[in-house]
């Protein structure tokens, strides 16, 4: 038998401590001020270097060092540019 993910049991945990409607205003707070952490507030937030990437979305797993809570920012491709140089 394997054992369990922590990085999933961690995400699970998390989502279980807010209501639907908690996790809704979080997350809608979050992408409006992403430079601050979804629970405390403080800025004191790092990607910790765990990352995932596949061909729709990017990944990467963050951590707040003032209350020790961690999310994943997900990113998703919404153009692109190209140099001027590069046509």
């Amino acid at each position: 038998m394997t054992s369990p993910d922590p990085v999933v049991d961690r995400a699970t945990k998390l989502l279980k401590d807010f209501s639907e409607m908690e996790r809704t205003i979080v997350r809608g707070e979050y992408l409006d001020d992403s430079g601050r952490c979804p629970f405390c507030k403080s800025e004191r937030i790092e990607g910790i270097g765990k990352t995932n990437m596949d061909v729709n979305e990017y990944s990467s797993l963050i951590r707040c060092y003032a209350c020790d809570k961690e999310w994943w920012d997900i990113y998703k491709l919404s153009r692109i540019e190209v140099e001027a140089w590069d046509v």
